[in-house]
């Protein structure tokens, strides 16, 4: 992997994955009630610790996404990071072993339900981060952070426009993987 390609793949996952923390615990605060409730429904923690346990996962969450969109605590923030993906990751698992229909919970909405398609995206972004990680702390690259943007004014501003497009691309492709099993029915029916 080239320095450039490093650097840039680095950074475009770095902005994705905060941003997807962020906006899961912007959709949490919005309805803590409703997140907690969806905790509830994984019959994984006991009811009476279901509130302190929702608010350390949201806080969580918020840090993490703070330490990554910022460059902050990176050394903190990343395998945080990867520890809720694979706690989430291990929930869902242990939700769709037991044939439980419950709600995600996910960026804190009640009308996403688990399936195979929530684990495969917990998967994704638990590989981003391994990928960012490795990247970030064996490859070294530029770290992607707001103060080394702001010295390098307007080579800053183009590497973060250049990043978030990069990282816009990641997120759209991820969706459409996730979306696979449409296609093929798309691709397999004949026009009419």
């Amino acid at each position: 992997m080239t320095a450039a390609l490093a650097e840039y793949t680095g950074a475009a996952l770095q902005m994705l994955l905060g941003a997807v923390f962020l906006v899961a615990a912007v959709g949490k605060l919005r309805n803590p009630a409703r997140f907690e409730g969806a905790l509830r429904g994984y019959e994984l923690v006991p009811s009476m610790l279901s509130g302190p346990v929702a608010g350390g996962l949201v806080a969580s969450e918020a840090f993490v996404g703070i330490s990554l969109l910022s460059g902050l605590a990176l050394p903190v923030g990343v395998p945080v990071a990867g520890g809720l993906l694979l706690i989430f990751a291990l929930a869902v698992g242990i939700n769709l072993r037991r044939g439980r229909d419950v709600p995600c919970g996910c960026f804190g909405s009640e009308a996403e339900r688990i399936s195979i398609r929530t684990l495969a995206r917990l998967g994704m972004l638990i590989l981003a981060v391994v990928v960012f990680a490795v990247v970030r702390f064996v490859a070294d690259p530029i770290p992607l952070d707001v103060g080394s943007l702001v010295a390098d004014g307007p080579t800053g501003l183009e590497r973060l426009m250049f990043t978030a497009a990069l990282a816009a691309f990641l997120a759209l492709l991820a969706a459409w993987a996730l979306h696979l099993p449409e296609m093929r029915v798309l691709i397999r029916r004949p026009l009419e």
